[in-house]
């Protein structure tokens, strides 16, 4: 099989919705997406072929209604997700309205809050993705051959500044060999695009990639997805980690704890404007979303989120 086409099979048999992005429209990507599996399937013995058919078998027939759906979302227009409503508001404009007093302003990542986080909730600083992958992954980060090809692919080929929001919440992990803390956060970057260029489904394909490259690195986390949208100018996705039995560190408080379940949600934002792209990625860990204590004011920071259009040359 062409190397190029088996992992686009393994990513859709894992993933199965994410078949809508991959090539830039809902159907005609699922169908490129199968048709390269049939044509790949012919370079397999009988056996194999046999073991493909029945898993794009399984996609056509399991995640119809998952098109349907993401052809009606994209035929609309919208952005949609009731979890978090704001997020289909979101368009660069020239000066942003509803500015309160304390509101917060990152001209150079071209975005602004509207108000200020509550310190007790959140702390703020410049970093980079490497400082931050560092601290959900420590050394593993380098030296697990997937998360590091992961990580370029997520990072670039220069590594750059961004904006992070780090939640206060942390939990440290007893059991994993490559996953040593979670936290609340939201990350955000600024890309300068050419002419033509269409950072929002590259940025997708990246975060699919990474995606592999998790599931390859710990086994026993699996991502699934719940929303995906994409239109001219933006693109969306949220989904979740879903971790089997998974311990939790203790502390002189509480002891540790192993759950058969626990998630970490995850939201990618990506939104091109005239010369810059604006991405946003959210992450919670959480044994139930919308009964975490973090899940009301992440929703209060995509209220407070305003992208601005980038002026000058």
């Amino acid at each position: 099989m062409p190397d190029e086409t088996k992992p686009i099979i393994d990513l859709l048999v894992a993933h199965p919705g994410a078949a809508a992005t991959l090539l830039g429209s809902v159907v005609a990507s699922y169908g490129a997406v199968l048709a390269a599996g049939w044509r790949a399937a012919s370079y397999l013995n009988k056996r194999e072929t046999d073991d493909y058919k029945r898993q794009i078998g399984y996609l056509v027939s399991e995640h119809q209604r998952d098109l349907d759906r993401l052809t009606k979302q994209a035929g609309a227009g919208a952005l949609v997700d009731e979890q978090f409503p704001s997020i289909s508001e979101l368009e660069p404009t020239d000066v942003p309205i509803g500015l309160g007093p304390t509101a917060e302003h990152h001209r150079d990542f071209n975005i602004v809050l509207a108000q200020t986080l509550p310190a007790s909730l959140w702390t703020f600083k410049r970093s980079t993705l490497k400082e931050i992958f560092s601290e959900w992954f420590g050394s593993s980060l380098m030296e697990d051959p997937h998360l590091s090809a992961g990580y370029e692919l997520v990072a670039g080929e220069e590594e750059k500044m961004c904006l992070l929001w780090k939640g206060t919440g942390e939990v440290s992990i007893d059991d994993s060999h490559v996953l040593k803390r979670m936290y609340p956060f939201v990350i955000v970057r600024s890309i300068r695009h050419g002419a033509g260029a269409d950072p929002t489904t590259e940025e997708l394909l990246n975060f699919f990639d990474w995606l592999r490259m998790w599931d390859k690195a710990m086994p026993d986390a699996r991502f699934e997805i719940q929303k995906m949208h994409r239109t001219q100018n933006k693109a969306y996705l949220r989904g979740y980690f879903r971790f089997s039995g998974l311990t939790i560190a203790g502390n002189p408080m509480k002891p540790a704890k192993k759950y058969d379940e626990y998630f970490l949600m995850r939201q990618i934002f990506v939104a091109r404007s005239d010369m810059y792209t604006t991405i946003v990625a959210t992450g919670l860990p959480n044994r139930e979303l919308v009964t975490d204590p973090y899940y009301q004011p992440l929703r209060k920071w995509w209220e407070a989120l305003r992208l601005v259009k980038a002026r000058g040359p």
